[in-house]
């Protein structure tokens, strides 16, 4: 499958990776689902900067598949927004 923006092999070759851009004042909806036997390193991490613009971009915060809350069929719901929500279970800064 052809993904705009995706690579393979350069950071780890057994690694597949999606980016997406997001500015500081909107809000996103990331939704998808974990298959039954997902591979072995399922993560989001948000970036400072677009990783290999030349920017100096560190890592600002971590989700892994333990962190997830997926629903009985493996569906989840990813905010991000610059104002973390009233109760929210996990933020990055």
């Amino acid at each position: 499958m052809d993904v705009l923006g995706s690579r393979h092999g350069v950071d780890n070759p057994d690694n597949l990776y999606r980016v997406i851009a997001v500015d500081a004042r909107s809000h996103y909806e990331l939704r998808g689902r974990v298959p039954a036997h997902p591979g072995p390193d399922v993560s989001f991490t948000v970036f400072s900067a677009y990783p290999g613009n030349g920017a100096d971009s560190h890592s600002l915060g971590v989700l892994t598949l333990a962190d997830l809350d997926l629903d009985a069929e493996g569906r989840f719901m990813l905010e991000v927004d610059p104002v973390a929500p009233e109760g929210a279970a996990t933020t990055c800064r």
